[in-house]
């Protein structure tokens, strides 16, 4: 998206396109769930793109007051990675911006996963100062336990 941006700002036609082909489509996908679901009550902007792009939320928001939607251009404008409302007080469709935090979420459905397959995740930094006898310790206990049938050990410099 980055290297989008750069494009348009530099003035590439295509880049151009491609930047206002992206905000459509998210504003089709908008309007079909709205037709779907009978309504809208909250649209919410998150992960990268939509917690910290200003212009996605603005141009995705523009023209859409028929349906209730009014945004507070200078919230919006305000708002980069952080939780918000975005929407005017009068708005009778709530639009927020609410950060995630992609690493956390990786890192649970992996442990997830671990538990359920009877996985051992070992993660070893050297700075901790463990030897490769107590590791080995490590997994001679965990291999002795019939729960755990695979043993993982990340070692970290």
């Amino acid at each position: 998206m980055r290297e989008l941006l750069a494009a348009c700002a530099a003035g590439n036609e295509k880049a151009i396109l491609a930047e206002k082909m992206y905000y459509y489509r998210i504003k089709k996908y908008i309007g079909a769930y709205a037709a779907a679901l009978g309504g809208v009550d909250i649209i919410l902007f998150t992960g990268g793109v939509g917690e910290n792009q200003m212009e996605c939320r603005r141009e995705v928001c523009k023209d859409m007051e028929f349906m209730g939607i009014e945004l507070d251009n200078d919230v919006n404008a305000k708002v980069r990675g952080e939780e918000a409302i975005i929407s005017t007080a009068d708005s009778k469709v709530k639009v927020v911006v609410i950060p995630t935090d992609e690493e956390l979420l990786i890192a649970s459905d992996t442990m997830d996963i671990l538990k359920k397959y009877n996985f051992m995740l070992l993660i070893y930094n050297k700075k901790d100062g463990l030897d490769f006898e107590s590791i080995f310790f490590l997994f001679l206990l965990c291999i002795s336990n019939s729960y755990i049938q695979y043993f993982i050990c990340a070692i970290l410099s």
